[in-house]
């Protein structure tokens, strides 16, 4: 006897997709979804915690997740750096420095018991003072969230959920056989949510695929086009395979490919570290700095240090410094210090380098999370299946929409933390 799968929704997350990639030409699959289904662009809030927006449906200044760092001096895990003293300065933003990166994460997961302790590329001078936002535990984990998110919902009404995203695998082919497997086997869950994120690391590194007429990257040359054209095209093409085995196994099903922000390229690379170095003031005493990709936040020890890097800042000519009003309108403003006492937000176009990510070794081409959205850091959705019914063009959206959605589609209620408004405009009724 077989059995008939109950209904199933996916989430899949296509890493920096900018809509204008999903062309008939590169995308034939998901630019016909587009035409038939419902879609929308996806505006991004800032910052870097864009998972925490799309599962409890909260902007940064709600759910108190901005960076993916914060500071926190008195409870950091890396406190122990401190007594290392001058040997810090040998921990430094190199290829040749990784097993030293390493080391730092192991020691720091022993000594303080957290669960994600990857420094990424924080100075040592710096890296005492923060902690892990986002990445405390897995994120599909009770508590992981600060608020109610879309699997402590589904936990709480026996509906089956599967993530497969890191920190289950981080390979999109691992990922790609594991969907398909998913639901060739008519597993039944009801929300699946995954991640393709071969976009987004090809976009940093050969600069996204813009339109014809418009500017590129700086430094982007004809083979990192075509590597971009492929990519996109692999994407589209798993993303088709993916679908088909949902439409072949499960009568009730709902295929959501999201792009949750787009890709700049990068025409200005600023180095904000040697610029403040000029000024008579002690990194680490004086002042702390975290230095973002698009956002630089700054932490002041005295008024002497605000002073000065204030007036350096409101001269400069690749960016701005957020004032509260800004930040309150951008939904970034807190009356705690955890992500700064003052916020400098880098032109679209300009990448604060090096930054806290990056080996120095690396061109880095694109780039996303600046404060203003034009089209090149917005992404997309592109849906189908049987529970979305198109065609239906919202225009523009925000990714705090995504929990709303599939509170909507999985069929569990919205808290009322929710800020979110369906993607879906219809009520999702399950058949038996």
């Amino acid at each position: 006897m077989t059995t008939t799968p109950p209904p199933t929704t996916l989430l899949l997350i296509l890493d920096a997709c900018r809509r204008d990639y999903l062309t008939p030409e590169n995308a034939p699959f998901l630019s016909g979804l587009l035409k038939t289904g419902v879609s929308a662009s996806i505006e991004s809030p800032p910052g870097f915690t864009q998972r925490t927006t799309m599962f409890t449906g909260t902007y940064p200044d709600t759910s108190g997740n901005f960076q993916a760092f914060g500071y926190n001096p008195e409870a950091s895990p890396f406190r122990w750096l401190r007594k290392l003293g001058p040997l810090n300065s040998l921990y430094q933003p190199r290829k040749v420095m990784f097993p030293a990166r390493l080391a730092v994460k192991k020691v720091t997961q022993w000594v303080s018991g957290h669960y994600h302790t990857d420094p990424a590329w924080i100075p040592a001078t710096y890296l005492p003072n923060f902690e892990v936002v986002e990445d405390g535990k897995p994120i599909f984990e009770p508590g992981a969230l600060p608020l109610t998110s879309i699997f402590d919902l589904c936990r709480d009404a026996g509906k089956s959920f599967k993530y497969l995203a890191h920190p289950i695998s981080g390979n999109d082919d691992e990922i790609f056989q594991m969907l398909l497997d998913t639901y060739n086997n008519k597993e039944p869950h009801s929300l699946v949510f995954a991640q393709f994120s071969n976009l987004d690391e090809r976009g940093h590194h050969h600069g996204p695929l813009v339109p014809e007429g418009r500017r590129p990257a700086r430094n982007q040359k004809p083979a990192d086009v075509e590597v971009m054209k492929r990519e996109i095209r692999e994407v589209d093409r798993k993303c088709e395979a993916i679908y088909n085995a949902m439409k072949a196994n499960y009568p009730q099903f709902a295929f959501l490919a999201i792009g949750d922000h787009g890709m700049a390229p990068v025409q200005e690379k600023v180095n904000i570290l040697k610029e403040l170095k000029q000024l008579p003031l002690k990194a680490g005493k004086d002042y702390v700095v975290f230095v973002n990709s698009t956002i630089a936040e700054f932490w002041f020890q005295n008024d002497r240090a605000r002073d000065l890097i204030t007036n350096l800042l409101d001269q400069a000519p690749y960016g701005r410094i957020m004032r509260e009003a800004e930040r309150r309108e951008h939904r970034v403003w807190w009356t705690h210090r955890r992500y700064g006492d003052l916020l400098f937000a880098a032109n679209v176009g300009v990448l604060f380098w090096p930054d806290y990510f990056h080996v120095v070794e690396h061109d880095i081409k694109g780039m996303h999370g600046y404060i203003d959205k034009p089209e090149e850091t917005t992404g997309v959705l592109a849906s189908g299946g049987t529970l979305v019914q198109g065609p239906l063009e919202l225009g523009n959206r925000n990714l705090v929409d995504v929990f709303p959605t599939l509170c909507n589609l999985v069929g569990v209620p919205t808290p009322p933390t929710n800020e979110g408004k369906s993607l879906i405009p219809q009520t999702v009724v399950h058949a038996p």
